[in-house]
């Protein structure tokens, strides 16, 4: 009777872990602000000018996951751009953050300007699905499918 028993112990031990393993990213792992510390690419057939650009404008980029269910993802003034900021409600679904933005605004002259709000014809407002590849407390990795291959950001919580 005690094998038994044992046995269901361990049994529920192994699906309660498996369980709370697979429940995926939680708004309360995601709210606050993270800045890209690292950006690798998969892509096949893209010129290295055009990875080095977005590596340049990847590394320049802050996001703040906010409780209400909005966001913004920043890019400060880099090489390429003065700045530039989208805005919209994001939703989690497991392991996958999924972004739906409604405003973008442009940085000139120190100045930011809203551009327009959601054209779902513009490819600036398409819907982006980041899956999380590894999540810790103050560290996300996080990728999205592209085309022919994958690209990966490694975010830090800023304190």
């Amino acid at each position: 009777m005690n094998k038994h028993r044992f046995f269901h112990v361990v049994l529920f031990g192994l699906s309660f872990l498996l369980l709370s393993c697979n429940q995926g990213t939680k708004k309360e792992d995601l709210t606050g602000q993270w800045k890209v510390t690292d950006f690798k690419t998969e892509l096949q057939g893209v010129p290295v000018q055009l990875i080095e650009n977005a590596k340049t404008i990847a590394l320049s980029t802050s996001y703040d996951f906010n409780p209400d269910m909005t966001y913004s993802m920043t890019i400060a003034r880099n090489a390429l751009e003065e700045g530039r900021k989208h805005t919209g409600t994001y939703k989690i679904e497991g392991g996958e953050i999924l972004l739906n933005p409604d405003s973008l605004w442009y940085k000139s002259n120190s100045t930011w300007t809203a551009t327009g709000k959601n054209n779902f014809n513009s490819p600036m407002f398409e819907k982006s699905k980041l899956t999380v590849e590894k999540n810790e407390k103050n560290r996300l990795i996080i990728s999205t499918n592209r085309g022919e291959g994958k690209i990966s950001y490694t975010l830090e919580r800023i304190e």
